[in-house]
């Protein structure tokens, strides 16, 4: 049951919504919304990003210019904010994230001078921001497995036009989160008047892995658990592989994808073939003695994979003694981000394109 504040947030931020000509989208939805800790699997895009949004304490907000900066009215201008999506000790775990981030601003900053000419803007966060996150730290922040989210829509003032409610609300999420806060007096008071603010979202763009930006409506991200999109990267699509010895066409490795030392896979032109040269390579040359156990659809193209560390081992072993050689062998294995998966890894991609036409040669002869 939302408790009745909330209730009372939620009329609120829909007739903004309506006034601001937006797609409707409440707080009431903070029921669905994750509860803080681990972070989700990239195969979980929707409750990813609530779980991002809720993670970081600050980001880039994005307006128009007034001409504060340069004398150019209308120009792009980047500010970074503290914010808040909820009270974080809140024992109500419904309280804890919305996923509509709340500011704490004066006017004479100069994003609230934009935002009261013009209140079209955006909001930017990088998974880098999180102090000690693991995944970030392996790589760089521009790689898309570290996570990013940018909000497009229009900036309110909610000590203008919130309920008592939604402003107690948006203040103790603040405080939670920014203690120093409580030292800048009520809001619209004191010589520098700070002012509570909302962004209502209007669209979203996601990334978190290889292969582009995720789609999510608001309903996804809202409703995270409920999300479609949380099975999008993960699904395979319903086929089976032609037995090689059958096959009018033989199967064969299309590119070599990864950024990363000891992160470079194989990747076939779609999920079909990818099974196809699973069971070629399965039957003819592995022979039990490991099993490539299924293929990753990621975006249309298919990536071949073993269930475990030490069947990807044995069937590095055998390929490599089997088919390849030189620089272009079989490196390791590694943990794939989407799931319980192992994926056969090369050091680099010179060595991936060395080894390539020495798989498909294989496959087309056997």
């Amino acid at each position: 049951m939302l408790p009745s504040f909330l209730a009372t947030i939620s009329v609120v931020v829909l007739s903004l919504d309506q006034c601001h000509g937006l797609p409707l989208h409440t707080p009431s939805d903070v029921s669905n919304g994750p509860i803080p800790g681990k972070r989700p699997p990239a195969s979980k895009q929707a409750e990813l990003a609530r779980w991002l949004v809720h993670a970081t304490d600050w980001g880039t907000i994005a307006t128009f210019s007034n001409g504060h900066d340069s004398g150019s009215v209308g120009t792009p201008f980047a500010n970074p904010q503290s914010f808040s999506d909820g009270i974080a000790n809140a024992t109500d775990l419904s309280l804890v994230s919305t996923g509509i981030p709340y500011f704490l601003m004066t006017p004479l900053d100069e994003t609230p001078q934009d935002i009261a000419i013009d209140p079209n803007g955006s909001f930017a966060i990088s998974e880098v921001q999180i102090a000690g996150d693991s995944t970030c730290a392996k790589t760089d922040a521009e790689d898309p497995t570290c996570a990013r989210i940018s909000f497009t829509g229009k900036f309110v003032d909610v000590s203008a036009n919130g309920t008592k409610a939604e402003q107690d609300f948006a203040l103790k999420a603040l405080y939670s989160r920014h203690p120093e806060f409580a030292s800048f007096g009520p809001p619209g008071t004191g010589d520098h008047d700070f002012r509570i603010y909302k962004l209502v979202i209007k669209e979203i763009f996601f990334l978190d892995y290889y292969g582009g930006a995720a789609t999510l409506t608001l309903a996804d991200y809202f409703h995270p658990k409920a999300s479609p999109v949380a099975a999008t990267v993960m699904a395979h699509p319903t086929a089976t592989a032609t037995p090689y010895n059958q096959l009018e066409e033989p199967p064969q490795v299309a590119a070599c994808y990864g950024h990363q030392e000891f992160s470079t896979q194989v990747y076939y032109t779609n999920y079909t073939e990818c099974l196809e040269g699973n069971d070629a390579i399965n039957k003819g040359m592995l022979k039990g003695a490991a099993h490539l156990s299924g293929c990753l659809d990621h975006y249309g193209a298919a990536i071949p994979y073993y269930s475990t560390d030490a069947e990807c081992v044995r069937g590095n072993t055998i390929i490599n003694a089997n088919i390849l050689d030189g620089a272009g062998v079989f490196a390791g294995c590694k943990d794939g981000a989407l799931g319980p998966y192992v994926y056969p890894v090369f050091r680099g991609m010179s060595e991936c394109d060395e080894a390539k036409p020495k798989i498909n040669d294989w496959l087309r002869n056997h």
